[in-house]
């Protein structure tokens, strides 16, 4: 016999006259439905509560055909049908839909506490206020179903759950207000629009403790919540009641009429005859179907899988769609050459679509819903059609929405008789077929074929639109026989029951705990195991307790791919147990594996610094003397790991020892930077001296726990000599001048001795000064020994002296008997109104005098030498010396004239001068060297400075410290302020940039501390 079939044409089919549907509506809505298999749109809900309202749209996915949780977007929410019938109810005479969910929302309780809230969105409602059991994993949590809306009372919750789960549930109905649980524990985002109307809702409140972790009791925060419920609220064709229907024609009416969620189809082009009689047909002979619209399928699709669960088939006919069924039917019209008109193709269907054996995927609600598959033929062997094929040909049908297994065996046989018995496909145009409809069954007699009465179902009719085919209709149909409605083979099926879940957990092994002692954690010790070999191993647990104790208290988890954890803060001198457990993908912990009595106490030696050195050395000396004043000092952190661990775990800080030069501890001082600044102001406090000892010292967490003591000796050199020392007499003082180039950058002043004798043992007199270039030191006239030193802030000692100068001093008038007898001899005139020149030779000195006497008033000129000394004597009140070129001119010049005490010098040229003091006009110096000046105004048309020493701070005008304005001081730190107080400042050191906010709270550091 030949082999074909025509696969295609199950009872689950959609069928439609060719011709566009709207030639007979007008509208568009059948146009659509003809044509469901290409392009059909998702069935889709669009939220009508913002906590739903990224669940919206076209849809890819869905939690109800899958049983999952699902957090993606643009996750689909279900549309259930069912829940009526047949029995398999422990509460009533029902059925359930087992759905997953949909978490729109979760939260942990103020971002670490005990509490998790999910929401849990089931699908689109309403539905019937029965709930009969909540899985967690596939774990059932009730022990009564729920049959009222809000917070479900504990006693409906299994007594091992009750103390870790709060349950609220909505039944997809609309609602002011929202959800008390998600108000508690949803956070801060969460507010009161948030309804859910028309959501079958879930929300689930679980507390985690040390029990729960313990016994693994909900455990896992990203479970799987399934629900049976029952399907939505529709109108029954049976009896026109609104209620949760199994009926399959009822199911497919709301779905392709709904405008929410189906296809919006207008009523009025649906013939409810048809579906109503097909409801009848369905109530009374017990099909049901059962399940959720499945978002990845087209509606075409979907609609089919209800169409599989009673063996329907919709079609459009003359501007409606209509509902039949797949039974045995007898013939309704004859065709022969006479009523067959132009071309007839009679052909079989080919291999394409041929199979010999059925697997049906249908609903195993004794397997936890599952989808198990039964088997068609029963004995493979023994089967006629494979044993003619010599091979097995399997074809997967969907009846997922049965739940009824006689019913599953019933249409599985029907669908594999078909593949038998349908072998051929005939197609023909005739005027007589007006009033055939789709799957009716006609008889043709073709002789040319070798048809003789033979059945066939009409597929498709489709109205020849030619002008030479006016009143013409083609038909396809395919071969129809009886047998098809007769098959009993029972199949084979799954075996029923659930595999047992995993329950138990692979340890790890070789726990080893090693004790570190006190890091900057506190006393430590480290967990390491060996790994677990569960197949589903996810994390470890570790755990530890005092020994002793009963409890075990949850140090912290892992991922499966660390094996060690480092446990800290233990306290001394305790003992301790420690264990570590495997956890697996549902939750599920291992039994422990532990080490006992345990002490974490455990002292070492910490390792020393390196390269202790001076940092702000002067290359002049050395590499462990400085001019500074403060004392700078670094060195190299220990490098590697202390005791398996690194050093920064350990470290504590180090203890900075000052000595004196005999090595006497004076101070200690602590820091953990590697530099550190011994300040002038400690070395004060500390006995001021030039030499220190440093010694430093690594100190751990532990006082016990310390490094060997590192030294270091500097010192700061006195100062150096003075460089160009010049000494000149002045009126009652000797002046000094002097470099200052090479003044150290500790300069403190110079010391000045001027002594009787040479050795400085006699009329020693000291004079010291800060004065830079010049001094003068008050001295009475004589015959002297000078010398000069420079000396710092540390002190007098360890001068370095100046080469001694012999030093004359005579700076006074020196007194003249002669002088005074001169003087008397000219006063001493009594003539008067007279000029007087008179020749002097006497045994005290010869001489000349001229005088006049007017009135009395007496003014002269002398000349007189006492063979010993020599005078020349004005006497007048004013003495002027004028230049012979100019005396005749009326504006007469004189370059000198001593008037009232007074000396006047109109030029002068000094090769040198002593002056006790001046004030000049206008001054052009070529060189200067000026002990201390006072300037009010100074404007400088350019300045080139070679050297500047500040012997304290640079600062702007408004500086005031941490408050406003800069400031750079002589240890190198600049204060930077802002122009107002309070909004922020900076310091900047040899080592460190520190940024403080306007509180005064430091942001930023960086450098070396």
């Amino acid at each position: 016999m030949g082999k074909g079939g025509f696969s295609s044409i199950l009872s689950a089919v959609v069928m439609a006259v060719a011709v566009a549907a709207s030639v007979y509506t007008g509208g568009a809505s059948l146009a659509a439905a003809a044509a469901w298999g290409a392009a059909a749109g998702a069935a889709s809900y669009i939220a009508t509560s913002q906590m739903m309202a990224s669940i919206s749209g076209m849809q890819t996915s869905d939690s109800a055909t899958t049983l999952s949780r699902t957090t993606a977007p643009q996750s689909g929410l279900p549309i259930v049908y069912g829940g009526q019938a047949p029995d398999f109810s422990p509460w009533d005479n029902s059925c359930y839909i087992k759905v997953g969910s949909i978490v729109p929302w979760y939260n942990v309780q103020n971002n670490n506490s005990q509490y998790l809230y999910t929401a849990h969105a089931l699908c689109m409602g309403p539905i019937p206020q029965f709930i009969s059991q909540l899985y967690f994993d596939d774990e059932p949590v009730l022990d009564f179903p729920i049959e009222a809306e809000g917070i479900v009372d504990s006693s409906k919750i299994k007594e091992k759950y009750r103390p870790y789960l709060q349950l609220e549930v909505y039944f997809g109905n609309s609602y002011s207000g929202t959800s008390s649980l998600a108000t508690q524990y949803a956070g801060s985002q969460w507010n009161s629009t948030f309804h859910g109307n028309n959501i079958v809702q879930v929300h689930t409140v679980i507390k985690k403790t040390q029990d729960s972790l313990e016994n693994s009791i909900l455990v896992n925060d990203n479970y799987v919540l399934t629900a049976e419920i029952k399907g939505r609220l529709i109108y029954d064709l049976t009896d026109g009641v609104t209620r949760a229907s199994s009926n399959p024609p009822s199911q497919i009416y709301d779905f392709i009429t709904n405008t929410e969620y189906g296809m919006g189809i207008d009523p009025s082009v649906i013939d409810l005859n048809s579906f109503s009689s097909i409801a009848q047909y369905c109530q009374q002979y017990e099909y049901y179907s059962n399940g959720a619209i499945d978002y990845q399928k087209s509606n075409k699709s979907n609609i089919e899988s209800i169409l599989q669960s009673f063996g329907g088939v919709l079609y459009v006919h003359a501007g409606k769609m209509y509902l039949t069924l797949d039974v045995a039917s007898t013939s309704v019209a004859s065709f022969n050459e006479d009523t067959i008109f132009s071309e007839v193709t009679y052909a079989t269907s080919g291999m394409t679509d041929y199979f010999n054996a059925v697997d049906a995927t249908y609903t195993n609600v004794d397997n936890s819903y599952s989808s198990d598959v039964l088997r068609i033929p029963s004995d493979i062997t023994s089967d006629e059609v494979i044993q003619s094929d010599g091979r097995i040909i399997v074809t997967d049908l969907d009846f997922s929405w049965i739940y009824d297994k006689d019913k599953v065996a019933e249409l599985a046989n029907k669908e594999l008789l078909k593949s038998k018995y349908l072998l051929n496909t005939l197609a023909f145009t005739t005027d007589s077929g007006w009033d055939l409809k789709p799957w009716d069954v006609i008889t043709v007699s073709f002789s040319e074929y070798g048809l003789s009465n033979k059945k066939f179902r009409v597929l498709t009719k489709e109205i020849v639109m030619t002008q030479d085919g006016i009143g013409m209709v083609n038909l396809t149909c395919v071969e129809y026989s009886d047998g098809v409605y007769n098959g009993t083979d029972p199949g084979v099926w799954s075996v029923t029951g659930s595999i047992a879940k995993a329950v138990s957990v692979q340890p790890p092994k070789n726990l080893s705990v090693t004790r570190k002692g006190t890091t900057n954690n506190g006393l430590t010790v480290v967990m390491d195991w060996d790994a677990s070999i569960d197949p589903n191993l996810l994390g470890y647990y570790t755990y530890y307790r005092q020994t002793g104790s009963t409890t075990w208290l949850v140090a912290d988890q892992t991922s499966k791919y660390v094996t060690e954890y480092e446990l800290y803060g233990l306290n001394q001198s305790t003992q301790y147990d420690f264990a570590v457990a495997a956890y697996n993908n549902l939750g599920f912990v291992s039994d422990k594996v532990s080490q006992t009595g345990i002490v974490p106490d455990y002292n070492f030696t910490m390792p020393e610094i390196s390269n202790l050195h001076l940092v702000n050395y002067d290359s002049n000396y050395g590499t462990t003397q400085t001019e500074q004043t403060d004392f700078i000092i670094g060195w190299n952190a220990p490098t590697g790991n202390v005791n398996g661990k690194p050093f920064s775990s350990y470290f504590k800080q180090y203890e900075i020892v000052v000595r004196d030069s005999q090595g006497t501890q004076l101070n200690s001082y602590y820091t953990t930077s590697t530099t550190w600044t011994y300040t002038y102001a400690m070395n004060q406090n500390d006995g001021l001296s030039r030499q220190r000892i440093f010694g430093i010292i690594v100190h751990g967490q532990s006082a016990s726990d310390y490094s060997s003591e590192v030294t270091l000796t500097v010192s700061n050199p006195q100062a150096p000599l003075i460089q160009n020392l010049q000494m000149y007499s002045a009126i009652g003082q000797i002046a000094f001048t002097y470099d200052s180039d090479n003044f150290p950058d500790d300069f403190a002043g110079v010391l000045f001795q001027i002594s009787s004798s040479s050795d400085f043992t006699i009329g020693v007199n000291n004079f010291t000064t800060t004065q830079y270039y010049t001094y003068f030191a008050s001295i009475d006239d004589g015959q002297y020994y000078a010398r000069a030193a420079i000396y710092d802030l540390f002190g007098m000692d360890n001068l370095k002296w100046s080469t001694i100068t012999p030093f004359n001093q005579k700076t006074s008038v020196p007194y003249s008997q002669l002088n005074d007898d001169v003087v008397d001899g000219i006063l001493s005139s009594s003539e008067f109104n007279t000029v007087k020149e008179q020749i002097i030779d006497e045994a005290g000195y010869t001489g000349w005098t001229v005088s006049v006497n007017n009135n009395n008033y007496v003014s002269g000129i002398a000349l007189a030498n006492s063979g010993t000394e020599s005078t020349f004597t004005v006497v007048a009140d004013r003495f002027s010396v004028i230049d012979s070129a100019t005396a005749s001119s009326s504006n007469k010049v004189y370059p000198f004239v001593v008037q009232g005490s007074v000396t006047y010098i109109n030029g002068a040229i000094i090769q040198s001068a002593s002056i006790g003091s001046a004030a000049i006009g206008t001054g052009v110096i070529n060189n200067a060297h000026i002990a201390d000046a006072s300037i009010s105004t100074a404007k400088i048309q350019d300045a080139s400075i070679s050297t500047a020493k500040i012997a304290n701070t640079i600062q702007s005008t408004n500086y005031v410290a941490n408050s406003t304005g800069w400031q750079i001081n002589k240890s190198g730190n600049f204060y930077i302020n802002g122009t107002t107080s309070g909004t922020g400042r900076m310091s900047i050191s040899n080592n460190q940039i520190n940024i403080y906010d306007g509180s005064g709270v430091l942001r930023v550091r960086l450098g070396l501390w």
